[in-house]
């Protein structure tokens, strides 16, 4: 598995690892679980609501390889939310749930910002996205919004592959991306796993376990 990550992206969230899970038993419970643990992690200190990081999780054969982490400019970025039909704009998209956020905000009359107003706000304003696409053009992610409806997992996925994305530090990703494999060796008690990571702005592939990323299996 190869990523290409473009300077386009490194002015506003440079940072990402990548690690590829395999052999996973997904059935029954352990889907809704698997789903739960990316959902608690952004909820945590380490996510902060997606405001520090974010993950992404997708079906390892739903998108072609090699990857692409770039950015691009709203207007001309296309996704296919998750839990969305079509593929819209990453502007049209934004402006929507921006408007969604405000209904909520309005029907509770509360004037804190809810989680989804936070992470908006990161990008709402900005000129470029960033996004991975694979070799066919495809988006499959639009951090820290939304992953693509046409690469989101089911029970039957086995080979999953998990993305942490941060405008911070690629320590914060690299912490993100142990405590989701830990918290997923819980839940599913056998797979095999490997990692790219980001490190000094360059492609570097490394193995998950070596010491000199500051890892233990």
């Amino acid at each position: 598995m190869y990523v290409k990550r473009l300077e386009t992206v490194t002015p506003i969230r440079p940072y990402l690892a990548c690690c590829v899970l395999r052999n996973l038993d997904l059935t029954g419970e352990n889907f809704k679980k698997f789903i739960n643990i990316q959902t608690k992690l952004h909820a945590s200190s380490l996510c902060a609501n997606r405001t520090i990081a974010a993950i992404g999780t997708h079906e390892i054969k739903s998108f072609q390889p090699p990857l692409k982490y770039l950015a691009l400019p709203p207007d001309e970025l296309h996704i296919t939310a998750l839990h969305k039909k079509k593929p819209v704009s990453a502007k049209e998209l934004i402006d929507a749930l921006v408007r969604d956020a405000d209904l909520a905000r309005k029907r509770t009359k509360r004037n804190t910002l809810n989680p989804l107003h936070r992470y908006l706000n990161i990008v709402v304003d900005l000129p470029v996205l960033p996004c991975l696409i694979d070799s066919n053009g495809l988006v499959i992610s639009l951090a820290p919004i939304t992953n693509s409806d046409l690469t989101k997992m089911s029970e039957e996925t086995q080979s999953v592959w998990v993305e942490v994305s941060s405008a911070e530090s690629i320590t914060i990703c690299k912490e993100v991306s142990f405590a989701s494999t830990e918290e997923i060796l819980i839940v599913v008690h056998s797979f095999k796993r490997a990692c790219l990571f980001y490190m000094d702005f360059s492609e570097i592939s490394s193995d998950f376990s070596k010491p000199s990323m500051g890892f233990r299996l």
